[in-house]
């Protein structure tokens, strides 16, 4: 399959960083942060656009975490808390563009965090799966434990060159890949594969190869 190119400068437009920035801001919109943005939305635009196409965005270096208990199983998992101007609103504008391109390569049947599908499409084909009887003859309930902590970053780049050829777009999947840094609560330094909590991270652990 074809790679694909000319990506930089669609990410780069003020439409798509607004567009980003009213995405990055759902369900987030009663905070402070947030409400600052929107009521300045053309200047934060305008700024993020000269870093991007200056070529001196970068995310930040180090995130800090928090602790929450996620699922029906109340698991405890260590979330990063992303910079909403400078990492959520920058994730989604580069996104905007490019995870259409992903989303057609990926399995048909993933369904985690990928528009248009959900739980709801998950259902319907185990449904589908469990009454075809003559086809289905087992189900297994999996886990890969700790999997986002143990994505190799690498991999996921050269999965991502693979799909695209911009150069100057693998240069900010690049950076996005190495901010994998994080403080945990006890003040210990660590990297994590693809952070949990980053707008990215769901999208990257589709790449990989299967």
């Amino acid at each position: 399959m074809k790679t694909v190119n000319n990506l930089f400068d669609k990410i780069c437009t003020k439409e798509n960083i607004l567009l980003a920035i009213h995405k990055a801001a759902r369900g987030k919109r009663k905070k402070r942060v947030v409400q600052q943005v929107l009521a300045n939305e053309e200047a934060v635009a305008d700024k993020l656009l000269g870093k991007l196409q200056s070529g001196t965005w970068r995310p930040n270096a180090i995130h800090s975490v928090k602790v929450i208990n996620d699922g029906i199983q109340q698991k405890k998992r260590e979330i990063v808390c992303p910079d909403f101007v400078n990492e959520q609103i920058v994730h989604h504008a580069i996104l905007n563009i490019c995870a259409p391109i992903f989303q057609r390569r990926f399995y048909k049947y993933s369904c985690a965090s990928i528009p248009g599908r959900g739980v709801e499409y998950a259902v319907k084909y185990i449904r589908k799966a469990k009454a075809d009887r003559k086809n289905t003859k087992y189900f297994a309930v999996l886990d890969i434990r700790k999997f986002f902590n143990s994505i190799k970053p690498s991999k996921v780049f050269h999965a991502i060159r693979r799909i695209i050829r911009d150069k100057r777009v693998l240069a900010l999947f690049a950076r996005i890949l190495r901010a994998n840094k994080i403080v945990r609560l006890d003040g210990s330094r660590i990297k994590r594969g693809a952070p949990i909590g980053l707008y990215t991270s769901p999208w990257f652990a589709n790449i990989l190869p299967r």
